[in-house]
């Protein structure tokens, strides 16, 4: 119909850079969601992989070494996500994905766009609380 192709024109207007932002907001979104979901089945526990105290890069899936990377492969082979989102500008060569995650000493969990493009500061979810953008 005429007005899917003009909503299909819009988004073919819309920069890269903001493109790619919307993917980090709607992926760091997903591994919140999927870690809510794991916890949840869990007993409020999040993957084992998970540090606390000091944020760290998630490892790409499939990768055989993720030394100093997060493998959260777990939440794929458990269903709560179909595939471990990837920055759209990381390159196929790459280990990390460019999404980091923190466990706070007091259980709070976030996730963490670290390259954001429009935005200054990284984009971040968070749980217990709701999604936010990190401001100065």
């Amino acid at each position: 119909t005429s007005m899917q192709a003009l909503l299909s024109m819009q988004e073919q207007q819309e920069p890269p850079a903001l493109q790619n932002d919307v993917q980090r907001s709607k992926d760091v979104k997903a591994l919140l969601a999927a870690l809510r979901s794991y916890s949840m089945d869990h007993s409020g526990a999040y993957p084992s992989t998970i540090p606390m105290g000091f944020p760290m890069e998630i490892c790409k899936e499939n990768k055989e070494d993720c030394t100093n990377f997060i493998d959260l492969s777990v939440l794929v082979e458990g269903g709560y996500i179909d595939s471990l989102p990837v920055d759209p500008q990381v390159p196929e060569s790459s280990i990390g994905t460019n999404y980091g995650i923190l466990l706070k000493n007091d259980g709070a969990i976030s996730v963490i766009a670290m390259g954001t493009e429009l935005e200054s500061e990284p984009l971040e979810a968070s749980m217990p609380w709701e999604w936010q953008e990190i401001e100065n």
